[in-house]
């Protein structure tokens, strides 16, 4: 405990979630984030570690040390950190828990749940179904630049394929098309039509605008940024020149099938 009586916390290493049911087939650059959306506890002996976690949305495990479970409507059951039952959530059982005593000093693994289901998701939707076996999730599964960039958990939370349910992301994996970009060429061109959602997913873009005249540098745009929904969305022209700044890779979407399937989480970006 620290002078406040509140339990002493830490991070926890990526070797540790490799160990726990749910994430040992996640690439090492997931664990990492996930390590960075999850704490270790410490709780003392005959204490209840559980107690007031009804509502945390928090995934928890027993890393070290015992611990006595007691379930609504009768039974019981010792788990071992790290071993058998200790490596699944222990707040995700199908019995619901009355209450908990640790037997020892325990250690608990507190990960966050909407991080942790997006990862495994994420995970499960690469390595099997229907898009098991196209060019983005073989690519997916091969090259850790493209989890800690375009699919990284942070953009998989908060960005354009946030609250995409599984199946849309397998079709996303099935429909983006990976294209080669030289230093210089021009991608999208203020003024044309939408035809294509872009997502860098290696180099830089510059995004520049005429403005009385005058090519104006709006931004750089680097790997794993995405640009060119603001046309399709509305049905608009190009508001912007987007031009390769280095050698890159991008990963490209049609209008069609950006309408299908990213249309409205990015339509309530822009918003």
């Amino acid at each position: 405990m620290d002078t406040q009586g509140r339990p002493l916390t830490q991070r926890p290493t990526p070797e540790q979630l490799s160990t726990l049911a749910p994430l040992s087939s996640l690439a090492p650059e997931r664990l990492r984030e996930l390590a960075d959306a999850s704490v270790i506890e410490h709780a003392a002996r005959g204490s209840d570690p559980l107690a007031g976690r009804a509502t945390d949305r928090q995934a928890l495990f027993l890393l070290g040390g015992e611990l006595l479970l007691m379930f609504r409507g009768g039974g019981t059951l010792v788990v071992v950190g790290g071993m058998g039952d200790g490596r699944h959530p222990l707040n995700r059982r199908a019995a619901p828990i009355a209450r908990a005593r640790a037997i020892n000093d325990v250690k608990l693994l507190l990960v966050d749940d909407e991080a942790l289901d997006i990862a495994v998701t994420f995970d499960q939707v690469a390595a099997g179904g229907a898009a098991a076996g196209s060019a983005m999730a073989q690519a997916v599964r091969s090259d850790a630049h493209l989890v800690s960039s375009v699919f990284s958990l942070a953009r998989l939370r908060h960005g354009a394929f946030a609250q995409l349910p599984p199946a849309r992301l397998e079709e996303l994996f099935a429909r983006f098309e990976r294209v080669e970009a030289r230093r210089g060429l021009v991608i999208v061109r203020e003024g044309e039509d939408g035809d294509y959602y872009y997502v860098i997913e290696q180099g830089r873009c510059l995004v520049e605008r005429a403005v009385g005249g005058v090519t104006m540098s709006l931004a750089e745009l680097r790997s794993g940024d995405g640009f060119g929904e603001e046309a399709l969305a509305a049905n608009a022209k190009r508001n912007a020149t987007v031009t390769m700044a280095s050698d890159g890779h991008l990963l490209r979407l049609g209008k069609r099938d950006f309408h299908e399937l990213l249309g409205e989480p990015l339509l309530q970006r822009v918003d």
